[in-house]
């Protein structure tokens, strides 16, 4: 299990140079992430929006991507400790 801040969580949504690797570690074991990175994340994908680097309109549905992402894995979490 580790901790991510924002900036590792990101890329996972947006690709970028290292995207892949840290899709490993993802899926390699649990990640922790704090209360704020949901907002934080909202943040980092409106301003990559305003800058042109992905389409308008895309945060929303990247956002509910990490919703549904973070669901599934609490789910299968919760389900392994029972």
């Amino acid at each position: 299990m580790s901790y991510w801040d924002t900036s590792a969580l990101v890329k996972l949504y947006l690709p970028e140079p290292d995207s892949p690797q840290f899709e490993s570690l993802a899926l390699a074991a649990p990640v922790v992430i704090g209360m704020i990175a949901r907002h934080e994340m909202r943040t980092v994908f409106r301003r990559r929006e305003a800058e042109a680097a992905i389409p308008r309109g895309r945060s929303r549905g990247t956002l509910s991507a990490h919703d549904f992402r973070c669901r599934q894995r609490s789910a299968a979490l919760a389900a392994g400790y029972r």
